[in-house]
């Protein structure tokens, strides 16, 4: 298990989103997290991804799984009075969900990327979002967690 090679992959599948009309889903995108007051309506919509903690399950005689937690934090914002914030916000969200659904090749129901070694990427816990406590911004912040095997005499 390569670590950065995972949230690497994370951040390849959601970072170059487009939305349904072909254009991008996003005008920034970053793995360094700026605040959502420091980043102006023209630079949104905006996405950035922080990685947080990592537990580590092992049983007697199998390799350990490793599960990295993350979050995505998408800020949109509009300076129209006549559209919500959210009118912006959902179609984000659904396009970052169906950019981690399960591989369409496989039965098992796992998102993998194509990784050997993943057992699963997901979405998993509550998706946060805080609309009209932030004037014409609205901030969603998506849980993700990484779960990887750790192989065989991996010594890397």
């Amino acid at each position: 298990m390569i670590r950065e090679a995972l949230w690497s992959a994370v951040w390849r599948a959601v970072s170059g989103l487009a939305l349904p009309d072909g254009s991008a889903a996003f005008a920034t995108a970053s793995r360094r997290l700026v605040m959502w007051s420091a980043v102006d309506l023209a630079a949104m919509p905006a996405l950035y991804m922080t990685q947080g903690e990592e537990t580590v399950d092992r049983k007697t005689g199998q390799p350990s799984r490793h599960h990295l937690h993350g979050k995505l934090w998408v800020y949109v914002g509009t300076d129209d009075p006549s559209k919500s914030p959210s009118e912006i916000l959902n179609p984000l969200l659904d396009i970052i969900c169906w950019a981690l659904k399960p591989d369409a090749n496989t039965l098992s129901g796992r998102c993998t990327l194509g990784i050997s070694g993943v057992v699963d990427i997901r979405i998993e816990g509550q998706i946060q979002t805080f609309e009209g406590t932030l004037g014409d911004k609205e901030v969603a912040i998506v849980p993700i967690v990484i779960i990887a095997a750790e192989a065989a005499g991996d010594t890397q």
